[in-house]
């Protein structure tokens, strides 16, 4: 059984690892996926007899592995600082506060339902495709841009709730000002 697991080995490795590299973008969390696949193998080389198609069950394996991966993971969102007392003077009219309120709803994301966390720090932090969350946390297409679409609507509402902004044509934060203590 060694021997015909180490020539599958041989023969499969390099695919399956760059089919992870594909889909982790981190080299040494790809190898550290890979290296829980092969685990997996290896824990279930007994079912090894009566696999008929050895590189479909390698893909089966390392997928699930893959979306393991991504389910346990954290959102790691760097520690930022919002400052406690906005500038509100419009003599920095020039400025724009997307820095300090995107730092905010960042700190906020932790606080979303994790089945809206993940897929949207997968694609605003991580800037992944709706295709590629999709196929790694086994969501449809649709089901992908809905959980996004729904975090960002949760995230301007919180936002919303706790400051008073002020938008310019573009999009961009001219002026806020804490409504509640939640903001800062």
């Amino acid at each position: 059984m060694a021997g015909k697991l180490d020539r599958i080995v041989e023969q499969y490795h390099q695919e399956l690892r760059q089919f992870v590299l594909k889909r982790v973008t981190n080299r040494f969390d790809a190898e550290d996926v890979l290296q829980n696949m092969w685990i997996k193998v290896v824990g279930n080389q007994n079912k090894l007899a009566d696999v008929s198609h050895v590189r479909g069950w390698l893909f089966q394996i390392v997928r699930s592995t893959i979306i393991d991966f991504y389910r346990k993971r954290t959102v790691e969102i760097p520690d930022v600082n919002v400052p406690d007392t906005p500038i509100n003077d419009m003599e920095h009219a020039e400025t724009n506060f997307n820095e300090d309120c995107g730092s905010y709803l960042l700190r906020e994301l932790r606080g979303l339902h994790e089945k809206y966390q993940l897929p949207f720090w997968l694609y605003v932090g991580e800037e992944w495709k709706h295709r590629q969350i999709s196929s790694e946390l086994n969501l449809t297409l649709s089901g992908s841009k809905t959980r996004v679409q729904r975090a960002r609507r949760q995230l301007k509402e919180i936002l919303l709730n706790c400051c008073d902004v002020q938008f310019d044509a573009y999009g961009n934060v001219v002026r806020y000002e804490k409504r509640n203590v939640c903001c800062a």
